[in-house]
């Protein structure tokens, strides 16, 4: 899972708007942010995405790599953007200036995820968080929106440890089907 720290970001857009929970009604904020990356984050997104998108350079394209067996070139320069339909519910994320303390905000969905080649190797990401936030969150959203070069930091939601106890509705769901299937 895509995992940043620390990483320079570009905020392009800030989105507030109204989740209905029920009766409840919460202010959340959809913030599209882009990020240059290297190639190889790709492979944390979706396995093989790096090795679909470049290919190791040809004789006189690209001089003096350290490693000419790395995947540098694009493999294919005409192509849009590579769009993903997943999305990753449970991250948390920091984003600030990297001046201030940094606003965290935490269960946030990542999605509307479109990759790019760069010739080099790197990438560029564009994505969308969005979060439940409150009114002095969105202030400081704001004050950001603004300055537009943030500081991202991403932490995918933790996997259970192997042989951990998971409980929730779909262990509880698969206990039911193996019950009625005996």
């Amino acid at each position: 899972m895509l995992s940043l720290h620390q990483h320079n970001a570009s905020l392009s857009n800030v989105n507030l708007r109204i989740e209905r929970h029920g009766d409840e009604r919460e202010l959340a904020a959809d913030l599209k942010l882009t990020a240059n990356v290297a190639g190889l984050t790709l492979n944390d997104i979706e396995r093989g995405l790096h090795e679909a998108l470049f290919r190791q350079p040809g004789s006189g394209e690209q001089p003096d790599l350290i490693d000419p067996a790395l995947l540098t070139a694009v493999k294919f320069p005409l192509m849009e953007p590579v769009r993903l339909a997943q999305k990753f519910p449970g991250y948390e994320f920091e984003i600030g200036d990297g001046e201030t303390e940094p606003l965290v905000l935490a269960d946030a969905e990542l999605k509307k995820i479109t990759a790019k080649s760069i010739e080099g190797g790197s990438a560029e990401l564009v994505f969308t968080l969005s979060a439940v936030i409150d009114e002095e969150e969105a202030a400081e959203l704001t004050r950001l929106y603004v300055r537009e070069d943030v500081v991202l930091s991403l932490t995918p939601p933790s996997r259970p440890e192997a042989g951990e106890d998971v409980t929730g509705d779909a262990a509880n769901d698969a206990d039911g089907a193996q019950g009625a299937a005996a």
